[in-house]
Order: structure tokens, then sequence, then C-alpha cells
């Protein structure tokens, strides 16, 4: 269970909002394929969404878990695409965020992390260290959806995990790879 208490030595680091949020329509406000179609392992409550923006890919999860979204923009910028429930905002970078998995004694066994394209905006050694800190603390549970190939990117802009721990799917109408370990 992820509980703010826990995070005394980061307080620092965090801009802290709870709450329901704005509403808003548009375009983009429909979670990717992805998470809709796979299926979350029965223990888990709480998912984490790192990059969670204006919490677009929080819909499938919405009601049923809690949820907790990082992003490094603050809150009161944020226009979320839905009133969520059950949801913790903190204002962090991937990096920040594996400083406090790594300090910080924080249970993530029934946490599914989720990621669309955030984090593979950080280098190679800052993805396999949050990973590893992740693992560490208890998490068994993530799906990590890379940037389209049609989106212009850096060419070092990939997954850059060990890629035999993960299962990849790709959708229809989506090229986009999807890299899923789920425990059940």
């Amino acid at each position: 269970m992820i509980l703010l208490s826990v995070f005394k030595s980061a307080q620092r680091h965090r801009s802290l909002g709870k709450g329901v949020g704005k509403r808003y329509k548009g375009a983009d406000s429909e979670a990717a394929t992805c998470f809709h179609d796979l299926r979350v392992p029965s223990y888990v409550k709480q998912v984490l969404n790192i990059g969670c923006g204006a919490g677009r890919n929080f819909r499938p999860y919405n009601f049923l878990y809690r949820l907790w979204g990082v992003d490094v923009v603050p809150y009161h910028r944020i226009k979320w695409v839905a009133p969520f429930s059950h949801l913790t905002y903190e204002q962090l970078s991937v990096e920040q965020l594996t400083e406090i998995l790594h300090n910080d004694d924080i249970d993530l066994s029934k946490t599914l992390i989720i990621s669309d394209c955030v984090l593979m905006d950080v280098s190679e050694a800052d993805q396999f260290r949050f990973y590893l800190e992740a693992r560490k603390c208890g998490c068994r549970n993530f799906i990590f959806r890379e940037p389209s190939p049609h989106n212009v990117k850096p060419p070092d802009r990939t997954f850059k995990l060990p890629l035999d721990e993960f299962t990849q799917r790709r959708y229809p109408n989506d090229p986009t790879p999807v890299y899923a370990y789920l425990e059940y």
C-alpha cells in the first residue's frame, strides 16, 4: 500500500495534489488500447502511471483501483480528462521517483506500473535504475508503451530494459510496441 506518510525524506521534491480535478473532453482523451485490453492480476490494488499527463490512461482503472499519477507538470496546470476516484498526484520526474523508491520503504507488491511513452524519455541507465528500484520495492507488474514510429523522436528514445523479461504486443491500427510483464 502506498501511503504519503512513508515519503517523509522526499517531501522537498514533491508538489502533492489530491482530488477530482477539472473535466474536459478532447480528441486525445481515450486510453491507449493496451491499457484496456491487458488483464490486471487480481491482487493489484493500485495503478502507478508514470507521466500521467491529464490522466487519459487512468480511464480503464478508475473506480477499480487507487490511482497514483506522477508527472513533471504542476498539479494546478492539469486539466483532467475525467473526475478520478482515489487519485494521488505527485509532481516528480522519473529520476526523482527512482530516488524516492531507493531511499524510502515503499511496498509496490500490489501495484501495476504503467507508462505511455514517458519512460523512453530518460536514459538507458535511468530506465534500468527505475525498473530495478521498482522490482526491489516488490512490483511485479508493468506495462510500458513506446512512442509511435510515426512520431519524430531521437534514435535513442526507445525501450532499453531487458526485453527477455517482457512480452511484446502490437495492436491492430496501432503500430506502437507495448511491453508487458504481468504476474498472475
